[in-house]
């Protein structure tokens, strides 16, 4: 199977991630070979799939003759899960993005991870309970935490000058209210965990442009109000409960340019909802849906960019041509 694997000649974006993918799913010394043809590609995800792989070979022949080339191509992220493979990448020495997945101390990321060096982390690791180790890592700008299950407390982050904040699968966090330990910070992207409550700690970033909700408990009209007064923000995630709890309350943002809807558990949404709560939105993304109406998008008077990724489209024609209706997969019915 690897024989017939292609490119990277000739193949466009899309295709070259599905090739490494696939190469670094069957692992060996057998792809290895593939995987050498795409590790200088222009496209820094394919690079990021090369990166998310090294579980699957040798540690340091997978170094020498993959990662080493990604970090000279600059901006690649890289997944380390072993003492061995964060040993090597601290000896390459020229990362900037790291993932860290697995059972590793805090004291072996902070050896290993140099604080000068640091720009972006993302932290998958069940037994983190407190973030003090990060003090140092002034240069960071992206910390994406993923599954740190008992960590309860946003506090030892204060003083790193985050720009983006991603926090996701953390049951303990509750709370939010830690995150003032970051308020006069450059903070201009925030990931809410679907646990929060109280979102009144949002009026500490008023350079906050981009915002996820997608909350598993329903968002209260003063929350709201905290979400609508933050005076840069021009894009938003949410999804199907809280677009619906917008439009029956009347409540209509003007700001939002950008707009994610996530559609969980049922088959499709109502797109008139998104017409009468976003008037100036341009740009639509909507994941998940089996099937969309697009009918009700066709008034809009502002929108220039539909991406619908693989629902079943219905009345895609009504759309003028200054909408782009980016919709890859199934072919679209216009019934």
């Amino acid at each position: 199977m690897l024989e017939l694997l292609p490119g990277p000649e000739g193949l466009d974006e899309t295709c070259a991630v599905y090739t490494v993918e696939s190469a670094c799913l069957i692992g060996g010394d057998a792809a290895l070979s593939v995987l050498v043809r795409y590790r200088d590609h222009e496209s820094r995800a394919v690079r990021n799939r090369l990166g998310h792989h090294w579980d699957r070979f040798d540690t340091g022949t997978y170094a020498n003759e993959v990662i080493r080339h990604l970090l000279e191509a600059g901006r690649t992220d890289v997944v380390v899960r072993t003492p061995d493979e964060l040993a090597t990448l601290s000896r390459l020495g020229s990362y900037t993005d790291v993932t860290v997945s697995g059972d590793l101390s805090p004291a072996q990321i902070r050896s290993g991870l140099d604080e000068r060096k640091l720009r972006n982390l993302e932290l998958r690791h069940a037994s983190v309970t407190d973030l003090s180790f990060l003090g140092p890592y002034r240069n960071l700008r992206r910390l994406h935490l993923q599954d740190c299950l008992e960590l309860s407390s946003l506090a030892s982050l204060h003083g790193i000058p985050l720009g983006v904040l991603v926090l996701n699968n953390l049951p303990a966090l509750e709370d939010i209210s830690s995150l003032r330990a970051l308020a006069g910070t450059p903070l201009e992207c925030l990931f809410l965990p679907e646990n929060a409550r109280d979102l009144s700690v949002l009026a500490e970033f008023p350079s906050l442009n981009e915002l996820r909700l997608m909350l598993n408990s329903p968002v209260s009209r003063e929350n709201w109000r905290f979400v609508t007064s933050l005076p840069e923000l021009d894009s938003l995630f949410l999804n199907l409960d809280e677009l619906t709890d917008l439009a029956s309350n009347g409540i209509r943002l003007e700001k939002m340019r950008s707009v994610a809807l996530v559609v969980q558990d049922r088959p499709s949404a109502d797109l008139r909802d998104v017409v009468a709560v976003f008037p100036e939105m341009t740009g639509l993304n909507v994941y998940f849906a089996e099937e969309l109406d697009l009918a009700p998008l066709a008034a809009h008077p502002r929108l220039k960019r539909v991406n619908t990724f693989t629902a079943r489209l219905l009345n895609a024609h009504e759309l003028p041509a200054g909408i782009h209706l980016v919709a890859p997969g199934p072919p679209h019915s216009d019934e």
